[in-house]
């Protein structure tokens, strides 16, 4: 807030409007239309706060859960999972036989598909997470058939949005299913 009330002070009205859409959320920023943003973190953030670029990649960017990718078809977001760049399995989705109630990993599944629905921006990167967390639950003993009704009710109960895609009839994104 401060840099910003110094830019417009300074009157460098294009810098503060480049800045202006910067996007937050506790200690992670993205800046995705100035490139030479690591010039000035210096003089907008302490020293004792250490400010690293996650990638090289000026088309690409990781930002909290979306992969956000500037292509020649426009902006394409999809789902970042930064468990899948540790070089160590990472369990996140519960087991049908553990402590907790086999209705929670229903749920999740139910939840995981919303979530990647909201997310991604076209049926091409939405197709594959929900393969992933399918066969994940399906290798882990959750009944395949339990998994494709909240699949099911998942599409009719957000129709809304899962029409973005194109999904007037869930059949095609179940026939494929692995």
């Amino acid at each position: 807030f401060n840099y910003m009330k110094k830019l417009l002070q300074e009157k460098k009205m294009g810098l503060a409007k480049l800045l202006s859409n910067n996007k937050r959320y506790v200690d992670d920023l993205a800046t995705i239309n100035y490139l030479y943003f690591h010039y000035i973190i210096k003089d907008i953030y302490p020293q004792p706060l250490e400010m690293e670029r996650a990638g090289n990649n000026n088309k690409i960017i990781n930002y909290l859960d979306l992969n956000i990718n500037i292509s020649d078809k426009g902006l394409e977001i999809s789902v970042y999972n930064k468990t899948d760049d540790f070089n160590f399995h990472v369990v996140s989705l519960t087991f049908p036989y553990g402590n907790i109630p086999l209705e929670i990993g229903y749920n999740v599944f139910f939840s995981q598909i919303l979530r990647y629905g909201i997310i991604c921006t076209s049926l091409d990167l939405l197709t594959p997470h929900i393969h992933r967390i399918f066969t994940i639950l399906v290798n882990r003993g959750y009944n395949r058939l339990i998994l494709i009704k909240n699949l099911r009710r998942c599409f009719k109960k957000y129709n809304s949005v899962f029409r973005k895609f194109g999904i007037y009839d869930d059949s095609t994104i179940i026939h494929n299913l692995p």
